[in-house]
């Protein structure tokens, strides 16, 4: 066999899921129903919130990570 790659392995970034992973949307501000939001903190006072402070309206709250 020559020093070509194998056929039946995928390289880095293709099959077997190698992109970058999806991200989820923004969760929404639960005072103003806005999306724009920006993660404060990726922990808050449980291990699968985290904190989030909302552009629009200005107020804080955690949101669930999964």
């Amino acid at each position: 066999m020559g020093a070509g790659r194998d056929s039946h392995s995928p390289s880095i970034g293709e099959g077997r899921g190698g992109g970058a992973p999806e991200q989820a949307p923004p969760p929404r501000c639960p005072f103003c129903d806005s999306r724009d939001a920006q993660v404060i903190s990726l922990f808050g006072t449980q291990v699968m919130t985290m904190q989030v402070k909302c552009r629009a309206c200005g107020s804080y709250y955690e949101a669930s990570k999964y």
